[in-house]
């Protein structure tokens, strides 16, 4: 039987792969630890201890894209389990299982969220303490999931764990637009931006599933309708540029949000001059039909808006389509269009 690696061999190995990638050490510590808990899960699964799950939010979006995606605070399971036993089901999986001489324990603290239990999770390696780990439990169903390449970790001397079940790319992009696109101004979901992109960019496209989505995941929630155009909320821009500055991405914030606001474009069939800048604006008409000599639409605040952007800003309006939804029903979608200035 091959000696295990020591504790302090693996975290200098650890350290010496968090230096050549230009992370942090204990954001490197992390994976490894992850990597392993999910194994450990995994294994839980295939003895029949615990149901089949799968990660989503920002760790299922390090496993894609490692240090290329923000640092998540927490890895987010979805279980098919009852929110009231989730978190004695979860401890069960882990007691008694180890992996490569990782094993783990749900400490006493468990918080109560919305829609999740928060757990905080001790590894260990070799009986002495390697890293903490955040897990939010929700419950929910795993239909959504497709297979990702582990944190490989062949190269700190361990076995290289098997693919990881996430939330498939398209229902995780339909969740972030639909948390971006919410019109409270309470909305504070702009990392959601980043992390579109980075799916819409990264990885491979299927506008027809993107859409199907899309449409399930509004119609399911059913806050506000698809489509919802996204704008930049005040207090976004100062965080987005800290964020992409720290992920390394050299792109501005208006790029990200243009790039999210071209990808629903593209899902709606509208092509859009790259020279243009584009807002998606809703219009709403009276629920009445109108007479001849009637106005048909409402002269609300978006109207309003709608009249001093293209009569006073210089925007046109390029596109009016059907705003589809079951509590809005005489509203129409228009796309308005601008040249964007010249650069200073």
């Amino acid at each position: 039987m091959t000696r295990p690696i020591g504790r302090n061999a693996l975290a200098t190995r650890v350290r010496a792969q968090a230096d050549s990638a230009g992370i942090a050490d204990q954001r490197m510590r992390l994976w490894v630890g992850a990597a392993a808990l999910l194994q450990v899960l995994a294994s839980a699964v295939l003895e029949g201890a615990f149901p089949a799950f799968y990660v989503k939010g920002g760790f299922a979006l390090e496993l894609r894209f490692r240090r290329h995606a923000r640092a998540s605070q927490d890895i987010d399971l979805v279980v098919p389990i009852d929110m009231a036993s989730i978190v004695a089901a979860f401890r069960t999986a882990l007691a008694g299982r180890s992996w490569d001489n990782f094993t783990f324990r749900v400490k006493d603290t468990v918080r109560e969220r919305e829609h999740v239990m928060q757990v905080s999770v001790q590894s260990e390696y070799l009986d002495g303490p390697w890293c903490s780990l955040i897990i939010e439990l929700g419950g929910g169903e795993i239909d959504d999931r497709e297979m990702v390449e582990a944190f490989p970790l062949q190269p700190f001397g361990l076995r290289d764990p098997d693919r990881v079940p996430c939330l498939n790319r398209f229902a995780q992009i339909a969740q972030k637009l639909h948390a971006a696109s919410d019109p409270s101004p309470q909305n504070m979901r702009y990392r959601d931006l980043v992390d579109i992109f980075l799916l819409d960019s990264m990885l491979e496209r299927d506008d027809a599933k993107l859409r199907a989505n899309i449409e399930e995941t509004f119609t399911r929630r059913a806050q506000h309708p698809w489509p919802s155009p996204i704008t930049m909320k005040p207090g976004w821009r100062e965080p987005l540029t800290r964020m992409l500055n720290d992920m390394g991405l050299e792109l501005t914030v208006d790029q990200i949000h243009g790039h999210v606001v071209e990808l629903i474009a593209r899902i709606l069939g509208i092509e859009m001059a790259t020279n243009f800048e584009y807002v998606f604006m809703v219009i709403e008409g009276w629920h009445q039909v109108p007479d001849v000599t009637s106005f048909a639409i409402k002269n609300d605040d978006r109207y309003n808006t709608f009249v001093r952007m293209t009569s006073q800003e210089g925007y046109r309006l390029v596109h009016l389509l059907r705003y589809p939804s079951t509590t809005v029903t005489t509203a129409m979608l228009a796309v308005l269009e601008r040249p964007k200035p010249e650069p200073t």
